[in-house]
């Protein structure tokens, strides 16, 4: 019965108000609305405030921080200005500069195209970032504006919130406008920078080997063009403003190059009061005589990629002081029979300058000053190859220094004359080409020359008076060390002069290229369908590997024989156990790293393993023979032993032989 009941309960509570004319009261709907109103749960409300402005300081943190932007926005007035300049005077331009011209604008249009488009990436990237933060201030803004009916003091700080997160999202915007501004300036100027370096090697590559101009003896080759009024004030002026635009953007640079000029020489200046005072330094103390000068030697070597984009004539000034400081160090120290050598690769120097600066714009006194230019190289190298005092040193003198100047001026006279008879024939372009690759060749030799020649001595110093000084193995083998020194700055002398005349030669890039589609040249081993192969480049990596392996084995051995064995008890033999072993273990080493996939190796040595087995059984016998003699050491390295008739000492133990001197030497 009571089932019955309940019903007739509820359905007279809901009549009853209804009766009376009262409304019922919906607290179910009025809360609903305020539950969609607030729609982050009250007790997760303080810790999302916390979450949202730690996230709003991570990205007013990430604005400061992030200063790409503003410098993009100071260097692009001066890029911009060069990047124009050079365009508007390529349009003015009525003529084909020379081929030494066009190589210094393709470095300048190659290296202003890879600038702005590190700057595009850096721009899209800055623009994506900022577009992501905008949309996360944006959807965190709108969630708070409709978090409300909550506590006062809630209400509060989500004001506050709300507040800094509008601040920083106005800020992000502006930033986003900033970025879309600078973008719109940099595109016109990378458009602009690839069809000019586009048109630059277009007119590098057209036309090098073919004849450009008339035969000497023909009518037309000594008809002038029409040329600007004042050669010499139009280009000297033109280049003039290109360097004055350039010191100015790169000012912080040039200010860093005379502070690093001041500092290495007061180093070098220190160096040669130490020389002076100190009798083991007396041999290399003409090396240390000019510390000013060294500095300034050393500071061009080691800035000079530093500096980007430089037009031609700093070029000009880094040349003329650093083949002018190479010569005034090297003035005492070669021989008189060299000096005309280096008065004529200064005065080439300044020839070159001369046609390239003034004549530029000027074709038919262009080309006929290179042609005395070359004419007048041709009679030089001539008379110095085989004329001159340096040609009638005895054959006793003509020391390897003596080989090397003869056999570069005998190249150097080749050149001269074919680049003279290139001219001659109309073949104008390779002529320069080859003139200029001349003239940049013998100047970095000699300013190279002159750095190594500065080295040489500043390493004696520093295994005369350095902190190395004190090692045993420096003072045993001083004069070893630094022998070794000089050849290996020899020898990085001349791959770095190799890599720069294949650079000027525009042949770098395609050596590389070859050398590597040699390296990807595989060599089949067998000649079975599942035979192995292995590529070139691993062999040499292989070949490589072990070489150096062997130079670290003999090094590391040095100094222990000459650092620790000294200083350490050790009984007779085991020293050398040590060396030996640690010379196998870096041979191993090298091995396994240079081998790498052991499974190019698996048929090798399925093929070997048959003669391995049979045809090496005494070899893998004394191998075990030596193992054994270097642990259990029953004769050890000094040990006089007896074998037969025979009686000797024990000279050295191997892994594989061992070596007894007898009494009678042998």
């Amino acid at each position: 019965m009571y089932r019955f009941l309940l019903p007739v309960l509820s359905l007279l509570t809901a009549v009853v108000p209804l009766a009376s004319g009262q409304t019922p009261t919906a607290t179910t709907g009025t809360a609903a609305a305020s539950s969609a109103e607030v729609t982050i749960p009250l007790p997760e409300m303080v810790s999302r405030i916390e979450a949202a402005e730690m996230s709003r300081l991570a990205v007013e943190r990430e604005l400061e921080a992030d200063q790409q932007i503003r410098e993009i926005e100071k260097l692009l007035p001066k890029l911009e200005a060069e990047v124009l300049g050079q365009a508007a005077e390529a349009e003015k331009r009525g003529s084909t500069p020379s081929f030494a011209a066009l190589m210094d604008l393709e470095v300048f249009w190659k290296s202003s195209s890879e600038t702005i488009s590190v700057w595009q990436s850096d721009l899209k990237k800055r623009l994506q970032t900022l577009h992501e933060a905008s949309e996360k201030l944006g959807a965190e803004l709108a969630t708070w504006k409709k978090t409300i009916s909550v506590p006062p003091e809630t209400q509060r700080r989500i004001a506050e919130l709300t507040t800094a997160l509008q601040k920083t999202l106005t800020r992000v915007e502006e930033e986003k406008a900033d970025t879309i501004r600078i973008q719109t300036r940099v595109e016109p100027l990378a458009l602009k920078s690839v069809s000019m370096l586009a048109m630059v090697r277009k007119e590098m590559t057209r036309g090098l080997f073919h004849r450009d101009k008339q035969p000497i003896w023909s009518a037309g080759a000594w008809k002038n063009p029409d040329t600007p009024g004042d050669p010499v004030l139009a280009g000297v002026y033109a280049q003039w403003s290109l360097l004055k635009t350039y010191a100015q953007r790169q000012s912080d640079l040039f200010t860093f190059h005379g502070v690093l000029v001041a500092f290495l020489a007061w180093g070098f200046w220190h160096i040669r009061r130490l020389g002076e005072t100190s009798e083991a330094l007396k041999a290399v103390l003409p090396r240390l005589q000019y510390p000013v000068a060294a500095a300034v030697l050393v500071s061009l070597i080691a800035l000079e990629v530093c500096y980007p984009q430089p037009p031609r004539f700093f070029w000009t000034f880094w040349a003329s002081l650093g083949l002018g400081t190479a010569i005034y160090l090297l003035r005492n120290t070669l021989e008189r029979i060299y000096r005309p050598f280096l008065i004529a690769v200064l005065g080439m120097l300044v020839l070159d300058e001369v046609r390239e600066v003034v004549l530029n714009d000027y074709l038919m006194e262009w080309r006929f000053f290179l042609l005395a230019e070359t004419a007048l190289g041709t009679a030089f190298t001539f008379w110095f190859w085989k004329r001159s005092a340096f040609a009638q040193t005895p054959a006793r003198e003509r020391d390897f220094r003596w080989q090397v100047f003869h056999g570069a001026t005998g190249l150097a006279f080749v050149a001269f004359a074919v680049a003279t008879l290139a001219n001659a024939l109309g073949y104008v372009r390779p002529a320069a080409f080859l003139c200029n690759t001349i003239g940049e060749t013998v100047n970095h030799a000699m300013i190279l020359y002159g750095i190594v020649w500065l080295a040489d001595g500043y390493l004696y110093v520093l295994l005369a008076r350095g902190p190395v000084s004190r090692l045993a193995s420096v003072a045993h083998h001083r004069e070893l060390l630094w022998h070794r020194g000089q050849r290996l700055l020899r020898w990085g002398m001349t791959a770095v002069l190799v890599l720069v005349t294949l650079q000027m030669l525009e042949m770098r890039h395609i050596m590389w290229e070859w050398l590597c589609s040699v390296g990807d040249t595989r060599l089949s081993l067998g000649n079975s369908p599942n035979k192995a192969s292995l590529q070139v480049k691993d062999v040499v990596q292989f070949v490589i590997s072990i070489g150096l392996a062997v130079c670290l084995s003999r090094f590391i051995r040095f100094l222990l024989s000459e650092e620790v064995y000294p200083r350490v008890n050790l009984p007779r033999g085991i020293p050398y156990a040590i060396s030996t072993m640690i010379h196998y273990a870096i041979l191993f080493f090298a091995f396994l790293t240079s081998v790498g996939d052991m499974s190019k190796f698996t048929v090798l040595a399925g093929a070997f393993g048959v003669g391995l087995g049979f045809g090496l059984q005494n070899i893998f016998n004394n191998f075990v023979s030596g193992l054994i003699l270097l642990f259990e050491r029953p004769i050890k390295v000094g040990d006089v032993v007896q074998i037969g008739s025979e009686i000797g000492t024990v000279q050295r133990i191997g892994i594989r032989a061992s070596v007894i001197r007898t009494e009678t030497g042998s």
